[in-house]
Formats: structure tokens, sequence, C-alpha cells
């Protein structure tokens, strides 16, 4: 209940309404909650009279109906306190809690001290102790007031979520036994951060739709959460009665002395995909036309790793065991020129795609080309290997092949040591000839 004085305001007052007016727009045109709780407003009101033409001592109102002042020439009624009537403005119970950034907080699985951030207003006229509750709501579709779009299909839980106060724009602390904040006054605002972790292995756009409640108690005057507020059930004019003037959360009702709202993790991930092809380049009968799979011939395996997730993916290593059916193909050749051209080093008639001994060739095609090892090397969309033990990052160690992608593309540009990117993909092309 918000209570107005309708006393004419003395010159002090007035000047005392300017300065708070002033203080208000400096501050940014934050708005005043009105009288505060426990305030005794009370008027008395003055009668003049004469009788028989001669002026008579004024009245002042009472409760029994007043009488003349005691004392000639004593007028002002305000020395006779025992005479006023008054009441005393009770307290508005108005908490408001709202998301802060307005869109989903983006993680990665398996991370660690991830947050939202909400803010929780005083917006009643009394100090308050406010209790914070965090609720990982069920899975299925909910609506995220503050989110764009929605609703969204929540499809898993955060885990050991903890509340913490970032900040405040007045002097109320934080107890993280309850947890609550101790002693948030009115229209002070505290930032509350809810810290999780994320499960691993979670699918690329998993969501997670949590929510902070926050309700108020009384202020105890101490670090320890105040005790619960009951609503007045009739007005006492004489006490300080409790009203619950709080708006419906996203997951309580109205004026039931607390308001939630909510927010959201989005998992933002790499979804790789590993596709590998062959191709028959040539064989020994009928060179590259319309080649089989026949001994002396040679095929090409084209190993395609793509990125169609959200989020970058750092390629550490990947190893193919060539069959010992198969002779890796050392300088990767074309299969141009006839079946006599089908065969490769050593002394093999075989053109190589690039040059000999350059047998593997790593493709990325992204634009601008992104750093690269090997031949051309620098930054490029293509480059070719050997499959000798040394520093580019390809290596062919018996019969099994491997590509250190952390050399093979180095860190440079906008991109870190085998970085690929959300929507590319890297190609990794060589040959084998089938024995």
């Amino acid at each position: 209940m918000r209570i107005i004085n309708t006393s004419p305001p003395t010159r002090g007052t007035w000047q005392a309404l300017l300065l708070g007016a002033l203080l208000a727009v400096s501050a940014g045109g934050a708005q005043a909650i009105g009288t505060l709780a426990g305030t005794d407003v009370h008027n008395i009101a003055r009668l003049t009279y004469s009788v028989g033409g001669v002026g008579q001592i004024p009245i002042c109102s009472s409760a029994t109906g007043g009488s003349p002042d005691a004392t000639p020439g004593t007028e002002n009624c305000d020395d006779n306190p025992g005479d006023r009537i008054r009441f005393r403005v009770d307290n508005r119970v108005d908490v408001l809690v709202d998301e802060v950034n307005g869109n989903a907080t983006d993680v990665v699985p398996g991370a660690t001290g991830v947050y939202v951030e909400f803010t929780v207003t005083n917006q009643g006229n009394q100090t308050q102790d406010i209790a914070l509750q965090v609720m990982n709501l069920a899975s299925g579709s909910h609506a995220v007031p503050d989110v764009s779009g929605g609703p969204f299909t929540d499809n898993f839980d955060a885990t050991g979520c903890t509340v913490s106060m970032h900040s405040t724009t007045g002097s109320a602390t934080f107890n993280a036994s309850g947890p609550h904040i101790n002693a948030l006054a009115p229209d002070e605002i505290a930032t509350i951060r809810v810290t999780c972790s994320i499960p691993p292995g979670l699918a690329n756009d998993s969501r997670a739709v949590i929510a902070l409640r926050a309700t108020a108690h009384a202020n105890d005057g101490a670090p320890t959460l105040g005790s619960a507020l009951t609503q007045s059930s009739n007005n006492d004019p004489l006490v300080e009665d409790i009203v619950f003037g709080d708006g419906a959360g996203t997951d309580d009702p109205a004026r039931d002395a607390r308001h939630s709202d909510r927010d959201m993790f989005r998992v933002v991930t790499a979804t790789l995909s590993v596709t590998k092809t062959v191709q028959t380049i040539c064989d020994p009968l009928n060179g590259n036309s319309s080649p089989f799979n026949i001994p002396g011939a040679v095929v090409r395996w084209t190993i395609t790793i793509a990125n169609t997730g959200s989020a970058s993916a750092t390629l550490t290593q990947i190893a193919d065991a060539l069959s010992t059916h198969t002779t890796f193909d050392p300088d990767l050749i074309t299969g141009a020129g006839g079946a006599s051209a089908c065969e490769f080093a050593p002394g093999g008639a075989g053109t190589p795609e690039s040059g000999v001994g350059r047998g593997v060739r790593i493709h990325t095609g992204t634009s601008p080309a992104r750093p690269m090892l090997g031949t051309p090397g620098g930054t490029t969309a293509s480059s070719f290997f050997t499959g000798a033990s040394d520093t580019d990052g390809v290596t062919l160690s018996g019969s099994n092949l491997t590509v250190d992608f952390g050399t093979a593309l180095p860190a440079g540009g906008t991109y870190g040591a085998g970085e690929l990117k959300s929507g590319e993909s890297i190609v990794v092309y060589f040959n084998v000839g089938i024995n």
C-alpha cells in the first residue's frame, strides 16, 4: 500500500523535494519507490474563530474533538503531539528478478565455471533479506521471455549450480548460506550470477533452461536470513502491515512475496563427420580409361572431415592403417599417360600430381586460404606432403599413415593450430597400388 501525505509541505520540505528530484535526474532518472514503510503520517487541523467579535484561542483537532489551547498565545498545533491523528505507512513487498543480457549463454560440452546473470531489484518500500533459489526446469518446451525466439526445447540440466552476488548498487551483502542477499534496500539492484557445469558429450544446440527465484524475507539486521513474511489480513493504522505487491514471475504467481525469471545455456559445439571414399585411378591394362581394381591398379582414398556444428574443433590427428593388400603410392600419380604409366616409384612411369615424394595432398578450400605446411606451404587452400619422417606433419610408418593436424595446419591469421571452423571441411587424398 502506497500512502501520500497530502498536508501542505513547508519551505524546508520543498527544498528537500527539489534536492531529491535533482539527485534522481543525475542518477539517470531512477524512480523513487515512495514513502518508506514504518513512516508515521499525521495531520492536525487548526480552527480559528471568534465569539462576539472577539478572537478566541484556536482549537487543534484531536480524536476527542479538540479543545482550545490551554496556554493563550500558543497557537501551533504541532506543540500538542498527543492530539495528532496518525497512521503508519505499510510495507509493500515487491521483488523483481530480470535476466540480464537477453540472449542464451553459449557453452561447450564439459565446460565448468560458466554462468548466467540476473538482476534482483527491491521495488518495495522496506529493506528486505532476499532468499535465492536456482531451478533446473524439467525437459520439454519452455518459454524464456527475455531471449528472442522460442519456446525452446530443454533437453539437459546444468549441474553443480551455485549462486553469488557479482555487484550491487547499494550496500547489500551476500551470504552463500541459503543462499541469500542481506538487507537489500528499496530501489537497490543486486546482480546475481548462477555458475554451473555443463555435462560432456552433448550435441550441438542442446539447451538447458534454468530459473532464478527470489523470495523476500524480513530484514533481521544480521548476516542470517530473516524470517518468512506473512501478508497482513487487515489494515491496522498504527502498525506497519505487510502487503505483497509483486507481479507474476516465470515460475511463480503474482503477490506471493517472490519473483522469478528464466535464462538458458545453449551448447555450441563442433559436429564432425569423417567420410572416406575410393576412386580407381588407372590399371595396367586400361590405363585411366574405365579402369578396374585388378592387381597393379592404383586407387585413390579420399578422407573428408566436415564440421557442421556451431563451434570450431581442434583436430589433432587422423591415422589410417593401410591394408596388407595395398602399397602406398609415395608420388600421388595421376594415372595419365596410358596403361604403361599406371605404375609408381621406384622407377615407375606414373606422373606425380605435384612432384616425386609428395604422396599426400591436403585441401581445405577455405576463403581466404589458411596456413599450411607441405608444398607450396604458406597460406594456401591446398598443399602436398611427403610420407617421410620429417617435420611437415604427415608420416608413413610401416603401413600406418598419420596426419598430425596441429603441425600440418599451423596457427596463423584467424586460425589456431589444427582448427576446423564451423561450416568448414578438410580433405586428405592419397593413393595405394593393389598388390
